[in-house]
């Protein structure tokens, strides 16, 4: 497929961040993507979504591309063009996640978790918080414009200590705007978390021992029984600003071969 974003979009969105980063505009929040190379190539739609539906998300480039093997060509030119940092995984990598003993119908789960992991902490300062996004997403109109505004509201559950999800599955009750704190058990989806710094560091400890060293179950399942267990408050956006657009899921969707989706979401 390749690169989607036009020449223009892509000229605009850095000449966007070069006149932020002469001003001295700065944010601590960092975007990742998790990535596999895999047909269809979704990350380019969603890289063009990510920056063409909000200017205001040029001020996150570059983003960290987590690509969870060592094959990282198809993204290259995303960093060739400045947009995006390549954390590809490196070959001793790629070998634990090909020989950990897991069952054969559970090695792309331990794939995801161990790039789930990577991505919790690559590319990241110890104070930056993240969002992080599945590579087949599309966002909302304005979207981080209206994170900024709901995610405010949100650090007063519990300052730095809590998990905030952009995305779900679930039916969510009407209502205006805003977030809403959900039972963590019901948890499922991660398609965009948002993590303050404290939390993630936390979580990534959390996943290194129940995932990667010891595989229990998917990288969304794994967020949410720390969610329980921690009693870490896990709250959703009302509607969500992203959409699973990917066709085929491993996880807990209804249907298996289609991928679940947000009924809340407005495009």
């Amino acid at each position: 497929m390749g690169v989607l974003l036009s020449q223009a979009a892509v000229a605009a969105a850095l000449q966007r961040k070069a006149e932020w980063d002469a001003q001295g505009v700065k944010t601590p929040l960092k975007a990742s993507f998790l990535t596999i190379d895999r047909q269809p190539e979704y990350i380019h739609a969603t890289l063009k979504s990510f920056l063409e539906q909000d200017p205001l998300a040029a001020l996150l480039l570059p983003v960290n591309l987590i690509v969870g093997t060592t094959h990282a060509d198809y993204v290259r030119p995303y960093e060739e063009m400045g947009l995006a940092r390549i954390f590809a995984a490196s070959e001793q990598e790629a070998r634990i996640m090909e020989i950990f003993p897991v069952p054969d119908d559970r090695r792309v789960h331990y794939k995801t978790v161990f790039n789930y992991w990577r991505s919790l902490f690559l590319g990241l300062a110890a104070e930056d918080k993240l969002l992080l996004f599945e590579d087949d997403v599309s966002f909302t109109s304005n979207w981080l414009q209206k994170f900024t505004v709901l995610a405010k509201g949100a650090h007063g559950i519990k300052p730095d200590d809590f998990v905030l999800s952009l995305y779900s599955p679930l039916q969510i009750e009407p209502g205006p705007p805003g977030f809403i704190e959900m039972e963590a058990v019901n948890f499922y989806g991660a398609q965009g978390i948002y993590y303050p710094p404290q939390v993630r560091r936390k979580i990534a400890s959390y996943v290194e021992a129940n995932g990667v060293r010891l595989y229990t179950k998917a990288n969304d399942l794994l967020l949410r029984d720390y969610c329980v267990t921690r009693e870490c408050p896990l709250a959703v956006l009302r509607p969500s600003l992203i959409q699973h657009e990917g066709m085929i899921t491993t996880g807990l969707s209804p249907h298996p071969t289609k991928g679940h989706r947000a009924p809340s979401f407005i495009p």
